[in-house]
């Protein structure tokens, strides 16, 4: 009797056990599938073709996202990367048809925007159609070149694909560091000029004359200036700058680097559209014209006053010993005594 026992018990533990072992394996989580079988790290190429326009942007091997499409600019390096990053994360949360004979309930007949990628192997991947967001559910659908299925998606994905050419500009106007200042010049509209001389760890201002310069006007002068970014893209290649006030600029900024290079800024007139503050600038070496903020020009615009050291004494009070006064006809000295002691403390 106990043998037939013990015989069961072990049958019931092998038949639970197993129980328990397939419903564990099959229940697991299955990851979600991707939309593209790739990393954003090997992405060399995008292409974003729209009904009425294409932007593509690309990069070689270990280097920076340039646009190549509809013209050749240096792109804003964040913004391609966060595109790359979200085509690569992007994941299929389920299929809506096998094989769908009507496509324009789903916006897939004329597609929104179709995205296509390339690899640094020269491989390029199935382009990604993306239709319209479903009206509940925060999904989009999505079709895979050669593959005849509809699909669902976030519905972040189609905001995150339509871009413009102004959103993956690079928006820098400079490429100095602040550090890599030697020497800058303000030249305004009225041919007078402002040079300051980098000195060690203090700045001189050498024209119109010669002065010891405040640090802090200083840092706050350069910081603005190579912190500014493009507020609108005007023209990359207007036929002359005369309209913009940049033919004679009111205000030239030019930066010497310790090395030799040098960038300059052109502020112009003010933006005449309602509701606009921007000042119209171009840089020295290039003719495209751009906008910054009007502050920007504000930050800059200084006189050789506002930048000189209005410091008047440089000592330390504490090293002062003796210190005379003279009032008119009356002279005060004030001379520094010793300190009394007084049960240990000492006394002022």
């Amino acid at each position: 009797m106990r043998i037939r026992n013990t015989i069961i018990c072990l049958v019931l533990l092998l038949i639970i056990g197993g129980y328990a072992f397939v419903t564990s394996y099959y229940s697991r989580p299955v990851p979600a599938e991707k939309l593209l079988k790739v990393s954003a790290g090997d992405i060399a190429k995008i292409d974003l073709k729209y009904p009425d326009r294409e932007l593509a942007v690309e990069r070689p091997k270990g280097g920076v996202w340039r646009i190549v499409k509809p013209i050749s600019v240096d792109a804003d390096q964040t913004t391609v990367n966060n595109l790359a990053r979200a085509i690569a994360l992007a994941q299929v949360t389920r299929t809506v048809e096998d094989k769908a004979t009507n496509l324009a309930p789903f916006g897939l007949a004329k597609p929104a925007v179709v995205v296509t990628v390339s690899t640094f192997k020269g491989q390029t991947l199935p382009a990604i159609e993306v239709g319209k967001t479903t009206p509940v559910g925060f999904s989009a659908y999505v079709m895979r070149g050669g593959n005849p299925a509809v699909m669902l998606t976030s519905s972040v994905f189609p905001s995150g694909m339509n871009k413009t050419i102004d959103q993956l500009r690079n928006r820098d106007l400079l490429t100095f560091k602040v550090d890599d200042v030697a020497r800058f010049t303000i030249g305004k509209g009225d041919g007078s000029q402002i040079e300051v001389v980098r000195d060690g760890d203090k700045w001189n201002i050498t024209k119109p004359g010669d002065y010891l310069a405040d640090p802090t006007q200083i840092q706050q002068l350069l910081s603005s200036l190579l912190e500014a970014k493009v507020a609108d893209f005007i023209a990359d290649a207007p036929s002359s700058v005369s309209p913009y006030g940049l033919e004679k600029p009111h205000l030239t900024v030019t930066l010497y680097s310790k090395g030799g290079a040098q960038e300059s800024l052109l502020f112009g007139f003010k933006q005449s559209e309602q509701g606009k503050d921007g000042i119209y600038v171009r840089r020295g070496e290039s003719t495209p014209v751009y906008t910054v903020h009007e502050w920007v020009m504000g930050a800059i615009d200084k006189s050789a006053l506002d930048l000189r050291d209005k410091t008047i004494f440089t000592f330390e009070p504490a090293a002062v010993e003796r210190a005379q006064l003279t009032v008119g006809s009356d002279k005060f000295v004030l001379k520094r005594g010793a300190r009394r002691h007084s049960g240990g403390r000492t006394l002022p």
